[in-house]
């Protein structure tokens, strides 16, 4: 984790927010799904009497980590709800700007246009190579879990989607969206070929509450009509 700008100041509230066992579990399951929780949500989740939920969720909101609303819509007094606030959690003293470093380089290679986002893809499929299991037989999830062993979380869906539940690239990806969602791309072929799985995917953009989402379908033979996905990455835009 590190503190953005590494202030002193938003070190030591990272630290309050943290320090706790049971405030702690409680922030990162809103990380981990960032639906809108009741006071009573959180009590369950946490195994512990809705004032001591309460107490911890009043003292992450003082803290800026959540916000509150009333959810409406409901028979009876409107609920009061959190909601998470702010970015990833990040903690590192002295200050280490890998966030921006990673937004100046993919803006970098976006102004080489198709060139700098094939490179970026390029390096994307590499990097998943070398970390994918290498062996064959493993289905398309167990293909994927070196890749959550490094924080990201992905879901299959039906018709061939696969959705990035936690992109571990999303501030990066809003600088320059072509090469980082092109990269991650690459990096779901990459580990999905070392893991003899080998598919063509295609990023679809952000799903709203869902993180990200690909198109992904397998690699056709040499010779054989190319798939859907195969035709779109062959396009200009795409690269």
């Amino acid at each position: 984790m590190s503190v953005g700008g590494g202030s002193l100041q938003e070190l030591e509230q990272t630290m309050a927010a943290l320090r706790d066992p049971t405030r702690r579990r409680i922030l990162l399951g809103f990380y981990d799904n960032s639906v809108d929780r009741t006071i009573d949500d959180v009590a369950a989740g946490a195994g512990v009497h809705r004032t001591v939920a309460f107490q911890h969720l009043e003292r992450l909101a003082a803290l800026g980590y959540l916000t509150t609303d009333q959810r409406r819509g409901l028979r009876g007094k409107p609920a009061k709800v959190y909601r998470l606030a702010r970015g990833p959690i990040e903690l590192s003293h002295p200050a280490r700007l890998h966030r921006q470093l990673a937004g100046l380089l993919a803006r970098a290679l976006d102004r080489l246009g198709g060139a700098g986002r094939a490179a970026g893809r390029e390096a994307g499929r590499n990097f998943g190579r070398s970390v994918g299991v290498q062996r064959a037989g493993p289905g398309l999830e167990e293909a994927l879990v070196p890749l959550t062993a490094l924080g990201g979380r992905y879901v299959l869906k039906p018709e061939g989607e696969l959705a990035a539940v936690n992109c571990v690239f999303r501030e990066a990806c809003v600088e320059a969206p072509l090469v980082v969602c092109g990269l991650h791309a690459g990096m779901l072929e990459g580990v999905l070929a070392a893991a003899g799985q080998p598919h063509s995917v295609l990023p679809l953009g952000p799903r709203p509450g869902d993180g990200c989402a690909f198109a992904i379908e397998p690699e056709t033979p040499a010779g054989a009509p190319k798939t859907g996905v195969e035709r779109s990455l062959d396009t200009p835009d795409s690269k």
